[in-house]
């Protein structure tokens, strides 16, 4: 288990490059908003998903539901970088699969 510590500054994030952190841009008008993440196994890929503030968005790419908190996010359903790491966000922790 790594624990997902949130940047709130998009560079601050980029610039530390820590397994497992994680940065949400702020909802448009819809609730969706977009998680930037880097592996939480540590090989440095940085990633970006679709989520929902509250709910799954509809969207023809994959989706999550976040339950709108920034510093112990949880997220449904689990999240698959496939081929590579698989697991769930859950109280702001990663747990692999």
């Amino acid at each position: 288990m790594i624990r997902a510590v949130h940047f709130s500054d998009i560079r601050d994030f980029r610039e530390k490059r820590m397994a497992g952190s994680v940065h949400f841009t702020a909802p448009g008008d819809q609730g969706e908003g977009h998680l930037w993440f880097f592996c939480p196994c540590g090989c440095g890929l940085q990633q970006r998903i679709l989520v929902g503030n509250g709910f799954k968005p509809a969207a023809i790419v994959s989706s999550w539901c976040w339950d709108g908190k920034s510093d112990s996010a949880t997220l449904t359903p689990s999240v698959n970088i496939e081929g590579h790491w698989h697991g769930w966000l859950r109280g702001g922790y990663w747990e692999s699969c």
